[in-house]
């Protein structure tokens, strides 16, 4: 959208990056410019943002003129903090608020606009989006609606969410009985076979572990879920040996999202092992692929993580089990997820612990 009228006078006129993000919106009265680091708002006229490493870009927890920003797993701001002085943005699920410099998945609220995606602009009063989804497949009956009305557990990180609903059932239209039945059937046929990839990929590390003599180990806890698109949170600590490097260890978090196959959440004891010869090596981006299966109460799984940095890391792979955060989903499903993690060796804790308490 390059331009609004109201009543039949010129309202506002926008303009945009050469990769599609949004530059400046400008009215009759004033002038908003924008700056971005990929799908991250980093600058906001005079107002300038730190993001947190995030699957949807980046999540802003810190302003030149908010002060210390909260917010929620989705990059959606709680509130903020500024100069000892809280208060709230109050934004619903939907994106809702009163407060104009609140940001909803970490995007930015625009007049005119709405929040301003790469693709697409949401209005959040409607609970739509302004225009269809641009690869063509209509989102059900509502073919402006925001992540089909599932907020709670969905973000729509570039505004073509519901091209899922194709990929399962074939149909665009399909409606909900369809697509989950369609997603009960995948995720029960290929949780077979991701149990026999798992397998053969513990098999492979376990072997590389014995013939080097060097390894990691990873002991943590993940909180992950969805429904077409998933999300998945963790953190734990880390061992390393190899005769190089000697013992190793720390403290490391992790964070993903991407395709969901199934309805489902769980929060599991993970244990991950890998052929690395530092536990460094564990940090940066990856692709992850997996699956579980669960009954009511517990779910059972695993992962395997390939590094895609280009630093001639190692894959691991990880074992799961838990209980579920949601129990009415799918009895399987499989997910893929761009994941981030980070590692803190115990030099850097030891240097943050002393600057705590002694300096």
């Amino acid at each position: 959208m390059t331009a609004i009228t109201e009543d039949g006078s010129p309202y506002a006129t926008y303009d945009y990056h050469i990769d599609g993000q949004l530059a400046s919106a400008k009215y009759a009265d004033r002038q908003e410019d924008f700056q971005w680091d990929g799908l991250a708002l980093v600058k906001r006229n005079n107002n300038s943002y730190l993001n947190e490493p995030h699957p949807g870009g980046g999540a802003p927890v810190l302003s030149s003129e908010e002060g210390v920003m909260l917010n929620d797993m989705l990059g959606t701001m709680l509130g903020a903090v500024d100069e000892g002085k809280a208060r709230m943005s109050g934004v619903t699920a939907f994106g809702e608020t009163n407060d104009k410099a609140a940001l909803f998945t970490g995007k930015p609220m625009v007049d005119g606009l709405g929040y301003a995606f790469l693709f697409r602009n949401y209005r959040p009063q409607n609970g739509k989006w302004l225009t269809t989804d641009p690869i063509g497949y209509p989102d059900g009956w509502n073919n402006l609606a925001y992540c089909s009305n599932y907020p709670y557990h969905c973000i729509d990180i570039f505004g073509c969410w519901e091209f899922m609903r194709w990929l399962y059932t074939g149909n665009g239209n399909a409606n909900d009985t369809v697509y989950n039945a369609a997603l009960i059937a995948a995720s029960e046929s290929i949780g077979i076979k991701t149990a026999t990839n798992l397998y053969n990929a513990a098999e492979s590390i376990t072997q590389d572990i014995i013939a080097n003599g060097q390894g990691t180990i990873q002991l943590g806890l993940t909180a992950s879920g969805g429904g077409s698109t998933g999300i998945a949170l963790g953190a734990g600590i880390v061992f390393g040996y190899s005769r190089e490097n000697g013992w190793q260890w720390g403290v490391y978090s992790i964070e993903g999202i991407g395709s969901y196959i199934g309805v489902g959440g769980s929060l599991v004891l993970d244990l991950t092992i890998s052929a690395n010869d530092s536990i460094y090596d564990l940090g940066g981006n990856a692709l992850t692929i997996g699956g579980s299966g669960s009954n009511e109460f517990l779910s059972i799984g695993g992962e395997i993580n390939v590094p895609i940095d280009g630093t001639g890391a190692s894959s691991s792979m990880s074992i799961m089990a838990g209980t579920l955060i949601i129990p009415s989903g799918t009895p399987a499903e499989i997910h893929s997820f761009l994941t981030n993690t980070q590692i803190f060796g115990h030099n850097e804790l030891e240097n943050f612990l002393y600057d705590v308490f002694y300096e």
